[in-house]
């Protein structure tokens, strides 16, 4: 008798051993727990982002809890703007503020919940045009490069252009 309990709970404890093996709890993904500031001071693919953001004096709105969508565009997207044109934002921080109030959005939308929208309302209050074909992604002008990446008071998502008021 004292053989077959033996056997038996060591045949539970090598299932319940595989079946958590095959099935390891979620582990948190460290960037869950930065915030949205955090994660693009860490990644020097946002050096020029960071830096038009603490011009404008943003970086604490990215800091703060809350609920945020980031449309963030990358060093080669700012690339892109003349030169002379990024002095000019960066040397004028109502217009910089706009425009980069114009790549975030009030709430934490992944991509897939952007796509299944028409148009995405900013905090500078326009409506950018969303497209969604396939797995490609465009927001106003930009591309989605990288999408849902995880902070602690929002998502970001990495795209190819600065998204800048039209002229008229």
């Amino acid at each position: 008798m004292k053989t077959w309990m033996l056997l038996t709970g060591l045949a539970f404890a090598a299932a319940l051993g595989l079946t958590i093996a095959q099935n390891p709890p979620a582990q948190p993904q460290p960037q869950a727990r930065l915030t949205i500031a955090q994660v693009l001071a860490a990644d020097p693919e946002f050096s020029t982002l960071l830096r038009a953001l603490r011009a404008a004096g943003l970086e604490e709105t990215l800091s703060e809890p809350g609920s945020l969508t980031l449309l963030a565009p990358n060093n080669a997207a700012f690339e892109k703007v003349p030169p002379t044109l990024m002095e000019q934002l960066m040397a004028n921080r109502p217009v910089l503020t706009e425009v980069l109030r114009n790549h975030m959005a009030r709430s934490r939308l992944s991509a897939q919940e952007v796509a299944a929208e028409p148009t995405l309302p900013t905090l500078a209050g326009s409506q950018l045009p969303v497209a969604a074909s396939g797995t490609s992604l465009k927001v106003g002008p930009a591309t989605v490069t990288r999408p849902d990446i995880p902070a602690a008071n929002g998502v970001i998502h990495v795209i190819d252009t600065v998204i800048l008021p039209r002229s008229n």
